[in-house]
């Protein structure tokens, strides 16, 4: 009994963006530099690139089986001009985790559908970030 779902979830989505140890192909042709958890960005970091972070887990049982509900934000910061380049990574991410089976450790994955992306220019000018958003119902 796991009772959480959020480590598994965070595990996959790594796995996904990191196959094998390698950065996904597509990602890495678009201008991303690096995967990392949002506290592990490392200090002189090329842009562009990804943290993953903000989770939310809400329990969903349902007939006697644990489910839960998680909210993941993928977030993209690029210092490509405009948003065409980050229209194609979010394209991209939507490939990798839009109606597609996660493969986890101990919970069975029931879905994840994309929910909403925003484009936010930051005060330096020069960054823009977007927050990526993807729901996540496992079960035990």
């Amino acid at each position: 009994m796991v009772q959480t779902a959020s480590g598994e979830i965070q595990a996959a989505i790594g796995n996904v963006l990191v196959p094998g140890g390698n950065l996904d192909a597509t990602l890495t042709s678009l201008g991303i530099t690096g995967i990392f958890d949002q506290r592990g960005v490392p200090e002189n970091q090329p842009f562009d690139y990804i943290t993953i972070g903000d989770t939310i887990e809400t329990p969903n049982n349902t007939l006697g089986r644990r489910g839960y509900n998680n909210t993941v934000t993928i977030h993209i910061w690029s210092r490509q001009f405009g948003q065409k380049t980050v229209q194609a990574m979010i394209a991209r991410l939507n490939q990798l985790f839009d109606q597609v089976h996660l493969n986890l450790a101990t919970q069975a994955h029931v879905y994840t559908m994309y929910d909403q992306s925003m484009y936010l220019p930051q005060p330096d000018g020069l960054t823009l970030h977007a927050p990526v958003r993807y729901r996540f119902y496992t079960e035990e």
